[in-house]
């Protein structure tokens, strides 16, 4: 069995360690796993598999048994069943795996935040706006009241629109030389002068607020990464690039109208074949032969037409339905009989008709 990326924050792997097996979850005999039908044998014999956490590298050892049961409930390949108790147990394993990443995702806000403060010696501060709380940090004396208040302004108004934030927003405010250092890390263009990292915490150059004719790309930039923090506040996992085309989408940052009609003069990105390639950051667009330029707009144009011949409202429903086992495309095709790849003509021949 290869390796298999399983969850948010879980990878499996085959376990090349030999003798003493370690208890499921820690609660069973070093020497018993768990079966499906809920029965205990011996597993001394048997090869198993290491479950381990993608950040703290906490590591369980489970039974074949217990992959498979992953395998059936929270992969795409998942079956649908028509046995009130097997729906029952999966809403259970789905409810589990939410607060489980809702937890998490605030726990390492909370962690990062507070390496970070420590590295650039930030003070932390809350601030609350009508329905949105932010946690924030910044030194004494560094201008970012009047900044962070239209943060949550901004956050209020995706708060009526969309969704509501379910967390307070964790905001690092940092001089152009402090962003500077974790846009390099991070790999972020330099003409971005804010970004999320985890989906979680908003990053910003604070004084790239008061540059001459950036206040009016500050509102759509974070617009865009508060819709990622709202993602990532409930644990949606849609494909990388529906993600950001939903966060371009909302950034209120384009006419679609013009959009789709300068789309039309550009070689189209083939998002199938991201997709297939099994795209996950921004950075890994390089191999598609420099199409970051046109990523965004044409992402964007992509959901515009997604909500034109479904509805706005059915693929919001649908995010919801498959976001646990990462089948948004798979749902689409069973509920409306059309993939990916035909919904990539079908935009390709929308855009050559645009006038």
């Amino acid at each position: 069995m290869e390796e298999i990326i399983r969850s948010k924050f879980l990878r499996v792997t085959p376990s090349k360690e030999e003798g003493k097996r370690a208890a499921f979850l820690g609660c069973l005999p070093t020497t018993w796993q768990v079966t499906r039908n809920g029965a205990c044998r011996d597993q001394k014999e048997e090869e198993s598999f290491l479950v381990i956490h993608e950040r703290n590298q906490t590591v369980i050892e489970a039974a074949p048994e217990v992959i498979d049961f992953i395998d059936q409930y929270i992969t795409p390949c998942a079956l649908a069943s028509e046995d009130s108790d097997e729906q029952e147990l999966c809403r259970l394993l789905t409810k589990i795996h939410f607060l489980h990443n809702n937890a998490y995702a605030e726990s390492e806000s909370y962690d990062i935040l507070n390496s970070w403060l420590r590295e650039f010696e930030k003070e932390t501060r809350s601030l609350r706006y009508q329905d949105v709380t932010a946690i924030y940090a910044a030194r004494a004396g560094e201008p970012v009241q009047e900044i962070l208040i239209e943060i949550l302004k901004i956050g209020q108004e995706l708060y009526k629109e969309l969704i509501p934030f379910w967390q307070p927003l964790y905001i690092l405010f940092l001089t152009p030389e402090e962003y500077k250092k974790l846009r390099l890390e991070f790999n972020v263009p330099s003409d971005i002068s804010a970004f999320i990292d985890s989906r979680t915490l908003l990053i910003m150059d604070y004084q790239s607020y008061f540059k001459q004719n950036n206040t009016r790309s500050f509102y759509p930039t974070v617009r865009h990464e508060l819709i990622h923090i709202l993602f990532g506040q409930r644990a949606y996992y849609l494909p990388f690039w529906v993600e950001e085309g939903l966060c371009e989408y909302y950034s209120k940052k384009y006419r679609i109208d013009y959009l789709n009609y300068e789309i039309k003069r550009q070689r189209r990105i083939s998002f199938a074949e991201i997709d297939s390639e099994k795209v996950n950051y921004i950075s890994q667009l390089n191999q598609f032969k420099k199409i970051q330029y046109v990523f965004y707009k044409q992402a964007a144009s992509f959901v515009d037409f997604l909500f034109q011949i479904f509805s706005e409202e059915y693929i919001w429903d649908m995010i919801g339905r498959s976001s646990i086992r990462r089948d948004f495309f798979e749902v689409l095709k069973a509920e409306q009989g059309i993939g990916l790849i035909q919904l990539q003509s079908r935009w390709e021949s929308f855009i050559e008709e645009y006038s």
